[in-house]
């Protein structure tokens, strides 16, 4: 058994490792460590040095990055890079104790490779990618099988009451309550450490405690056994999510089953002591928070239930998430390829996991792991890393149980079962053949964010787009105005305009705007903290409301208000700390999205667009005509031209009122056809024209044109 789990393992990890030949030092490495493929490993690992954003409910995390930090010697950069493809396989082994558990050993190669190798879970557990993914399949897993253990032992037999025993007066009540308590609290302790690494787990625990008590309501023999295995259920819930008061709740049963077991086991007192522990689950464990808490899920992730571009509030705001790929939907076929390999290993895996639950009700516990994989259809591409470990082990314990059910001895089934195996493994390696080293920002990008952390004071803030602000607090170790979680509505709005706007002044203002209020909240809260001294990130000052005087003035007044700032300078603060922003040739990537929401009315919710195109074909640009000339003769008529070049800009307007132009970059040999509106943004001639143009308003600090530059607000 243990040798198959490890052969499992080592398979999985190879498929992670697969890509690693063509991670090449010279492109994905800065200052001796690799580049990372997800934001969210900038956060984690910006959090265990110290600079990131303060979150209390990702603390865990950073103290157990710290931790791998301290025992292994390695860099934090190396460390994210590593890690993740060690310990992601590692699911396989609770799994492969299930099939042990269950006689059957053949099951471990299909069932692991499935649950460790789905593409679902392995594309956001590759190298590189240090985020909760890495255990957050792991934790819920092991969890669901110890709970598994549990009602297998204590929920009734076909020869007998399991681990309750049958008193004199006709009900079960537990044999050894020393056993079955301390069993609730390993239980209840697996959930609070999952819930702690990863907050968002807390909804899992509560859908597999819940499958547990309606498993117990079904299964257990009488009624005064079912309420005390729910109500220890319910502990189990509490002490994932409120470890203090299921403490409590756990020292009420102690006396309860305990010194004091004569008062309880008969009569009201019983009934008195599920109602208040009931209570005391329901209240301590916030249920109805719970609930509100996966409608807001719901609504973060699927158009189900919408997120409205209009809030309560009087102001019409963008909502980031239709811009997000992993909220993107995903078709049945594509859900089924990514949770169970192949659509028909996805339907056999299925109609496996039907038999098993059929034949042991007790696998049913695993059903919410199946229905967060089938919801990716609403909920976006990332709940497919679940949809493994259900399909595997429907493929696995399930099609093992019915193969031994007709009767075919183990010779038989172990070739079967590996056969399935094999399948699955050599479509996952072609599969795996496609993931290329993708590191989330370049290594010119992530040097420019090191020099800003030599070159700015420690209470300056950096604004960059918000996809890349966690490797701003990683890499410059200074605030950034947007971040993975700091990306919305208030935040995405101001953000987008700096860079969309074609006014440099209106780019600077909104930027003192959004700074000058903050400061004035933070001294109006006449908090303790602070004044701040320049030894560390003002972060208190720098998370307060972005928007609350723009939202005190009403949607019309703050559309005018923003478009006032274009034309008339106003007077600003002279103590605000520094600010910062940086353009990126990589913005140019996302140039559609920033634009669209960057040109937004908050008064109406409608929206500008701006177009920008990547010119493959081979083109010349006729400077006496002003046009753009393609290989097979066809030509566009252009207002304007930009080139940029080692040594200089070049740049020519004609008055054609076409609205379409051309950019072309000599480093990189390549030509951008791009709009009027994209041309003139910020986005646009901050990063690749002459910055004599906006010396008025910013500063340029860093010139590694056309990868980035980085201003100063004047």
């Amino acid at each position: 058994m243990l040798l198959a789990a490890i052969l499992v393992y080592v398979l999985c990890l190879g498929l992670r490792l697969a890509e690693l030949p063509a991670w090449e030092p010279q492109l994905h490495q800065v200052q001796g460590e690799r580049l990372q493929t997800t934001h969210d490993a900038y956060y984690f690992l910006a959090g265990a040095k110290g600079t990131a954003r303060p979150n209390p409910h990702h603390e865990p995390f950073f103290k157990l990055t710290r931790f791998f930090h301290v025992t292994t010697g390695m860099s934090y950069g190396d460390l994210g890079f590593w890690l993740p493809v060690f310990l992601a396989p590692l699911v396989v082994f609770p799994l492969a104790f299930l099939a042990w558990r269950e006689g059957v050993p053949e099951a471990i190669l299909p069932m692991g490779i499935m649950a460790g190798g789905a593409m679902g879970f392995l594309a956001r557990t590759r190298l590189g990618y240090y985020d909760h993914d890495m255990l957050s399949l792991l934790l819920p897993v092991l969890f669901t099988t110890c709970l598994f253990f549990f009602l297998d032992y204590w929920l009734p037999k076909k020869q007998g009451g399991g681990g309750f025993a049958l008193k004199p007066n006709g009900y079960y009540w537990p044999a050894d309550w020393k056993l079955f308590l301390g069993a609730c609290l390993g239980l209840g302790v697996l959930g609070w450490a999952y819930v702690g690494f990863y907050s968002s787990g807390r909804l899992i625990v509560m859908a597999i405690v819940a499958m547990g008590v309606l498993l117990t309501l079904a299964l257990a023999r009488d009624g005064r056994q079912r309420a005390v295995l729910c109500v220890c259920l319910g502990m189990v819930f509490l002490l994932a999510v409120n470890i203090f008061w299921g403490m409590f709740v756990l020292a009420v049963l102690t006396l309860a089953l305990g010194p004091f077991c004569k008062w309880f086991r008969s009569g009201p007192y019983f009934w008195l002591l599920v109602s208040v522990c009931a209570l005391a689950v329901v209240w301590a464990g916030n249920l109805d928070t719970q609930v509100s808490s996966v409608l807001r899920q719901l609504a973060k992730y699927s158009p189900v239930v919408s997120e409205s571009n209009q809030t309560i509030d009087t102001l019409a705001l963008p909502s980031v998430m239709q811009s997000v790929r992993e909220a993107r939907l995903l078709s049945w076929e594509i859900m089924a390829e990514r949770s169970g390999v192949t659509g028909w290993l996805f339907a056999l895996g299925v109609v496996g996991f039907v038999y098993l639950a059929w034949r042991r009700p007790l696998y049913l516990l695993f059903l919410p792991l199946l229905i967060l994989a089938v919801g990716a259809v609403k909920l976006g591409a990332r709940f497919t890393m679940y949809g493994g470990v259900p399909i595997g082990l429907g493929l696995g314990l399930g099609l093992a149980l019915l193969l031994g059910r007709l009767r075919l001895g183990q010779a038989a089934r172990t070739a079967i079962l590996s056969a399935f195996a094999l399948v699955a493994a050599m479509l996952l390696w072609a599969q795996s053949d496609i993931l290329k080293p993708v590191p989330v920002l370049s290594r010119a990008y992530a040097e420019t964010l090191l020099q800003l952390r030599e070159s700015t004071p420690v209470d300056a803030r950096i604004w960059t787009w918000w996809d890349y602000g966690y490797a701003t607090q990683y890499y410059a170790e200074r605030a950034s105005f947007g971040d993975g979680a700091l990306n919305t509505r208030d935040y995405l709005y101001p953000l987008a305009l700096v860079h969309a706007t074609s006014s440099p002044l209106q780019a600077a203002q909104v930027i003192k705007m959004v700074t000058a209020g903050q400061n004035n909240q933070w001294r109006e809260e006449g908090t303790k903290e602070g004044p701040f001294d320049g030894t560390a990130v003002p972060w208190p000052l720098y998370l307060q409301p972005p928007l609350s005087g723009l939202r005190e003035m009403g949607a019309a007044q703050a559309q005018a208000y923003m478009d006032d700032l274009a034309e008339t300078r106003q007077t600003w603060q002279d103590t605000l700390p520094e600010q910062y922003i940086l353009f990126s040739w990589q913005n140019l990537a996302m140039a559609a999205w920033i634009i669209h929401f960057g040109n937004w009315d908050v008064q109406s919710g409608q929206v500008g667009s701006g177009k920008i195109q990547r010119i493959f074909m081979d083109v010349s640009v006729d400077l006496n005509a002003g046009v753009l000339v393609f290989s097979d003769g066809n030509t566009v008529e252009l207002d304007g031209f930009l080139s940029v070049s080692q040594g200089g800009v070049d740049e020519f307007t004609w008055d054609k009122e076409t609205g379409d132009y051309v950019i072309y970059v000599d480093d990189l040999q390549q030509f951008l056809f791009v709009d009027k509106t994209m041309y003139d943004s910020m986005l646009v001639q901050m990063l690749l024209n002459d910055s004599v143009l906006f010396i008025e308003d910013f500063e340029l600090v860093l010139d590694n044109s056309p990868w980035a530059r980085v201003y100063r607000v004047r």
